[in-house]
């Protein structure tokens, strides 16, 4: 593939990208439609026959499939449509202008994740344009509602239409990530997921003046109180296989990881001092493992 061939991909690919931030599928409300049906056309402008499939009203899901002849495993090409909410304030540009800007394109969605919902897309033209002949099916979803736990995308469609996305393995976002150990690149892969539960506390108070606020019964300070109770909560350490192979692998690559990690099986309630040791030199490797062995609680948003 030549240097001319490719910056055309590289632009092309680029403009889809600026095209999907344009759309906001800001998640709640999502309103992924739009872009789902934005996909479809320029995909079915290549040839290919796409499916918009609604969830419910303005949730949208595009799905196209590339046959192959059956003789190997089928790949499913994953990724999201909708975005958490963006404060046009606290950003240098407008977060849905999509700007091309010193080498990057801004905006949200540009990292999560319609970088790969565009980068997908255009791995399904190319092996079209070049009439690639395929042992097994390649299948894209792209998908409403991943940032609020998929009820309205991958998960109503594993529900409702599972034959559509069936596949032996799937590329999605999440894992793959290189991990620096002692100078070396450690690339991680993604074989399982904690669970999530959302959930919301009111606190009611009695109003007063401000003067005198003793004589009122301050709600805002009683849910300070349930907020650093929160804060500071630590469930119990669970060593579970998946995560015990994962610290097995990086030991290897790491003798001071190997003295912890043998410290850490035989008393895991050493665990938060081990991870204390390890933050001086890796802070952020230190609270990702720390978050992998246990509950997790945190306070995200505070209204009234």
């Amino acid at each position: 593939m030549g240097a001319k061939l490719l910056k055309e991909i590289e632009e092309e690919v680029t403009a889809l990208l600026s095209d999907l931030i344009r759309i906001n599928t800001t998640n709640p409300p999502g309103n992924e439609t739009q872009a789902a049906k934005y996909l479809a056309e320029t995909l079915e402008k290549e040839g290919f026959k796409c499916e918009v499939l609604e969830s419910a009203p303005r949730r949208g899901n595009v799905i196209t499939r590339l046959k192959g002849t059956g003789e190997k495993p089928g790949l499913l090409l994953l990724s999201h449509l909708d975005v958490v909410a963006a404060n046009p304030k606290e950003w240098s540009v407008d977060p849905f202008s999509g700007l091309v800007k010193d080498g990057f394109v801004w905006g949200r969605g540009a990292m999560d994740m319609k970088s790969m919902t565009a980068m997908e897309v255009m791995v399904m033209k190319l092996l079209k344009r070049n009439n690639v002949k395929l042992k097994g099916d390649v299948t894209l979803a792209a998908t409403a509602d991943e940032e609020k736990g998929g009820e309205y995308g991958a998960g109503w469609l594993v529900s409702n239409c599972p034959e559509k996305v069936m596949a032996e393995y799937v590329i999605n976002e999440g894992g793959g990530q290189a991990v620096p150990v002692d100078g070396k690149n450690v690339f991680t892969i993604q074989t399982a997921e904690k669970g999530i539960l959302w959930f919301k506390v009111k606190a009611k108070g009695r109003p007063g003046h401000g003067s005198v606020p003793g004589a009122a019964d301050n709600a805002i300070l009683r849910m300070n109180k349930v907020v650093e109770k929160l804060g500071n909560y630590r469930a119990e350490m669970v060593l579970t296989p998946t995560v015990k192979q994962f610290l097995n692998v990086m030991a290897e690559e790491n003798e001071l990881a190997k003295q912890a990690l043998a410290l850490l099986l035989q008393n895991p309630a050493v665990g938060d001092q081990i991870l204390d040791m390890l933050a001086k030199r890796d802070k952020a490797m230190a609270e990702e493992i720390r978050a992998m062995l246990r509950m997790t609680i945190a306070p995200t948003i505070i209204h009234g």
